[in-house]
């Protein structure tokens, strides 16, 4: 918590007076200083700057000067409110900088899985419209209760997963993902969102996790166009009975990847 608070502009000692007045209030500053761990000589210069952010209130009582804290509630809720503040006018006055004529399609590049999630999770959470995933089901468990949010904003959700049973009934499952799965040593991904931004690239948990994130409308367009297909495909595959499609899906697959025999076999199992 210590390092959180850090990051909305407190002290590592502001922080320990503060947490140690929620505990023990009204309390003096030598008892202060005690139960905090904050040397005697720095509790009333500390206690006068969290006074200064409305963090904590004085009163004299027996005159002894005794100190109580802002309750949790207020204080995060205001600190909440003037950083939506300050966020939203840095926002008006970045975008008035921005212009969109001098924009960049060129791709930018991401690296590690935990860094390629949180950016994920960043965009998703910007969708307005549409959402389109190719994913699988390692990278879907963590994005689901995000995408199950946007889906009840009204977005709309729409792709091909690789797993079983898929939890979003409009994300089509791939057929016959075992041999899919042994055929593969990596795991990718791509999301097109609100057709204006598309991230693609491998993504697995011990390999590297390398993806690109572009606004370059053809490449958004050809990745858009690589779910649909996918999308088609599968679906219509598990509407035909034949068997003769899969084995002649898979013969196909075999002759455009040029895999030989006894690597063509080796996925059958």
């Amino acid at each position: 918590m210590i390092e959180y608070m850090k990051k909305i502009g407190f002290t590592e000692y502001e922080i320990k007076a503060y947490f140690t007045l929620l505990e023990y209030h009204p309390v003096n500053g030598y008892n202060l200083s005690k139960l905090s761990k904050i040397p005697r000589s720095r509790i009333y210069e500390v206690m006068e700057s969290l006074i200064a952010k409305s963090a904590a209130f004085e009163h004299l009582e027996n005159e002894q000067r005794l100190f109580t804290p802002l309750s949790p509630s207020l204080l995060f809720q205001r600190l909440k409110d003037e950083y939506m503040k300050v966020l939203n006018n840095l926002n008006d006055y970045a975008m008035n900088l921005y212009s969109e004529e001098h924009k960049t399609y060129e791709q930018k590049v991401i690296k590690g899985r935990d860094k390629i999630i949180s950016f994920i999770k960043l965009m998703v959470n910007d969708a307005h419209k549409r959402i389109a995933f190719s994913i699988w089901d390692e990278e879907l468990t963590e994005l689901l209760p995000l995408i199950q949010n946007k889906m009840s904003e009204g977005v709309f959700i729409r792709g091909i997963y690789f797993g079983q049973n898929s939890p979003v009934s409009t994300l089509v499952p791939h057929r016959r993902i075992n041999r899919y799965v042994a055929e593969k040593k990596d795991r990718y991904i791509i999301v097109v969102i609100d057709n204006s931004h598309v991230i693609s690239g491998v993504i697995s948990q011990k390999g590297i996790s390398r993806v690109t994130w572009t606004e370059e409308p053809g490449e958004i367009d050809i990745k858009d166009d690589f779910i649909a297909h996918d999308v088609m495909v599968n679906s219509y595959a598990y509407q035909v009975e034949d068997l003769h499609y899969e084995e002649t899906l898979d013969l196909i697959r075999k002759e455009y990847f040029c895999f030989n025999d006894k690597e063509y076999e080796s996925f059958n199992n």
